[in-house]
Formats: C-alpha cells, sequence, structure tokens
C-alpha cells in the first residue's frame, strides 16, 4: 500500500543519502576508533591516526544554482556503453594497434602504412572492390581489388570516398538511406527532418565540433604546491589535500573536463587531457 511505499522511500533516501531519521544530512568525522563519520561531502584533512576534517556540506541552494546536470555527461555512467569496466594497456593505448600488427603478420598479411584510401568502387564486371589508395609524393594513387571492405571511418566522411555508383546501385537500400541521412546531418543540418533552430544558435551535426589536446604540465597545475624538491614536502597548506590519481573534473568552461593521468602518479609533471 502506499504507507509501505512511503516507508521503502524514506528507508532508501536514509541508507542512499546518508541521512539521519529525520532526513538531514550532518557532516562528521565520526567517532574516534569507530566508523561511524558521514563522509559523503569529502575531506578538507584526509583521515590517519587522527579522524580527518570533514568538507563543508553544499546547501541545497547552491546545489540547485550549481546546474551541474547541464552542459555536462554528468549521468554518462548510465549509458549502455560506459558500463564495462575499461583498462588501459600496459605502455599506452597504442599496445592495441601494435598487437593488432602483429597478429595480421603472422597470418601472412600485410598492413600498408601511409596509404590513404581516396576512393572506395564497385566492379559488377569481376564482382570485387576497386580501393585507389594515395601515395606520399605523388598525386597518383595505387589500386587494389578485394573481395571485401570493411571501413572503419567515420561515417560522414565516406561522403567523398564511396564513388556514386556504388552508393547508388551497389548497397541495401536500408543502408544507403542511413548513409544519406548522416550526410544530410553533418554537411547540411538545417535541411534534417525534424530540425527546429535553437535559441542559442548551436547548430547540432552528426559529429559534433570537438577537440581533444592533451599536455605536460607541472603537478602543481591540478595539486597545489609544487613538491619542494631539497626537503621533498609540500607546504603546511597541502598537507592532508586529498591527492587526484586519475579521473575527471568537470567545469563550467568550454572546455567541459579535464582527463588527470592514470599513471606515474607521484611524478612531479603529468600529462592532461581536455
Amino acid at each position: 500500500n502506499l504507507n509501505t511505499r512511503v516507508e521503502e522511500l524514506q528507508s532508501l533516501m536514509i541508507s542512499f543519502g546518508e541521512l539521519d531519521v529525520d532526513g538531514t544530512y550532518s557532516a562528521t568525522a565520526g567517532s574516534p576508533g569507530f566508523e561511524d563519520g558521514k563522509t559523503r561531502a569529502g575531506y578538507e584533512v584526509l583521515p590517519g591516526v587522527a579522524a580527518g576534517i570533514v568538507a563543508d556540506v553544499l546547501s541545497f541552494d547552491k546545489l540547485l544554482e550549481s546546474k551541474f546536470w547541464e552542459g555536462t555527461k554528468f549521468y554518462q555512467p548510465t549509458d549502455f556503453l560506459w558500463q564495462p569496466t575499461l583498462f588501459q594497456p600496459v605502455g599506452g593505448m597504442d599496445q592495441v594497434q601494435h598487437a593488432f600488427a602483429q597478429q595480421v603478420a603472422a597470418l601472412g598479411g600485410n598492413i600498408l602504412l601511409n596509404s590513404p584510401v581516396k576512393k572506395i568502387k564497385w566492379d559488377s564486371t569481376k564482382e570485387k572492390y576497386i580501393i585507389s589508395v594515395g601515395q606520399v609524393g605523388t598525386e597518383e594513387p595505387i589500386y587494389y581489388e578485394a573481395d571485401y571492405c570493411v571501413c572503419n571511418l567515420a561515417m560522414p566522411f565516406l561522403k567523398n570516398i564511396i564513388d556514386s555508383d556504388l552508393l547508388n546501385s551497389g548497397l541495401e537500400p536500408e543502408f544507403k538511406d542511413a548513409l544519406e541521412a548522416v550526410f544530410v546531418a553533418q554537411f547540411e543540418p538545417t535541411q534534417a527532418p525534424g530540425y527546429e533552430p535553437r535559441e542559442d544558435g548551436y547548430i547540432p551535426r552528426f559529429l559534433a565540433c570537438t577537440s581533444k589536446v592533451g599536455w605536460q604540465a607541472n603537478r602543481s597545475l591540478w595539486q597545489g604546491s609544487p613538491i619542494n624538491l631539497k626537503t621533498m614536502a609540500v607546504e603546511k597548506s597541502e598537507v592532508g589535500v586529498v591527492p587526484i590519481f586519475g579521473g575527471i573534473s568537470w567545469t563550467d568552461n568550454e572546455i567541459q573536463q579535464i582527463w588527470y593521468p592514470s599513471t606515474a602518479y607521484q611524478d612531479e609533471k603529468g600529462v592532461l587531457t581536455g
């Protein structure tokens, strides 16, 4: 009944929000020697031998004024494709392509480097794909015949690469319609079905105009005071500050997010991604 559901909701909120029986949240490091603190707000000074200092709780007004759920992917972990645990290969992400190349070589295949694909055609007589590939230092292409063509280009880039004959007669109608819809959404977004102008003037496209930048910086840029190399210590004001070991910070700046180094945590420098 309704009363039971209300009691269950209250129980959920008390447990999930670390509230007391009256429905309020009071930050406290807890009793010395006991793990009874309420620390969802985080710490200003990390606990250790002492109980630590718990950070002040944001007021409900400040929480709503921040509008942290707008303009960011705050709920990204709830998206299906973001649910699996992601690991970083030892030596960096490019180790994935090196391993792929080793497997191709082991099977007797070849990988052509510095060979951008210029055009993909279909030869109906031979029933083969004709791949036009550019060469470094010359405008003359090289042509390859293939029984299969597996393309991992972002779909909008196919507009100038896939041959018109192949697009019009060599593809399934549903796939052709999907490609043309993508082309319109990318290159003529205002002509897309259902398009309505936004008040801020932004025109959404199939692929947003974004960029990712990595830069190396001193640890002090994101972690506070620089390490004193003589004493190998930091200023007293940073003692007890929660260190940043990887992860992401959200910001209301246009950059939206900053990705911290996930390796070499104690080094003086690190590579940030924005």
